[in-house]
């Protein structure tokens, strides 16, 4: 006995199964009207990121990253800072040398000051430019000092002792 395949249905027998496969251009074109509402909803409420605290952030990372890298090469690094711009110098050859590309502008409207709890009493280190008026000594002889970012009236405060970088939130 031979095998029989199954009956065969003509498309004008039984329903049109194209018909229910699948969503229809209109359901597609609406699904996706709402995913673009939704989302232009989401973005436009989202607040844009704050550029002080992006760029206290940024001042936080190179501070560590500086003090990390004097504690590792065992030599001197610093930060050497203006009221719009910072850069990372390290200790080479008898001079201090800026770190190639890693010093930063700030945008407008920031602005950077700093305080010593000990101002150096040297008057070479005042006279000359070159050096960083924040060293972090590998040997843990790092002074205190404190570094403000301000925008307009709120301010975000660094305080760098020889244990460590500390964060203070910002402050109105």
């Amino acid at each position: 006995m031979a095998a029989s395949s199954p009956p065969r249905l003509s498309h004008r027998q039984g329903p049109d199964r194209r018909a229910s496969a699948g969503f229809s251009l209109i359901e597609m074109l609406v699904a996706l009207a709402i995913v673009g509402v939704a989302s232009s909803l989401i973005v436009l409420t989202a607040r844009p990121a704050d550029p002080a605290r992006v760029e206290f952030q940024r001042l936080i990372q190179t501070a560590e990253v500086t003090a990390e890298r004097a504690r590792i090469s065992g030599t001197p690094a610093g930060l050497r800072l203006s009221a719009d711009r910072y850069e990372p110098v390290i200790w080479q050859a008898g001079d201090w040398q800026a770190v190639p590309r890693q010093a930063r502008s700030f945008p407008g409207g920031l602005t950077l000051a700093w305080t010593e709890a000990r101002p150096a009493r040297r008057s070479l280190e005042a006279a000359d430019p070159d050096v960083p008026q924040i060293i972090f000594d590998p040997l843990g002889h790092t002074r205190e000092a404190q570094l403000s970012l301000s925008a307009g009236s709120t301010r975000h405060t660094l305080t760098v002792t020889a244990e460590g970088i500390h964060v203070d939130g910002p402050r109105r």
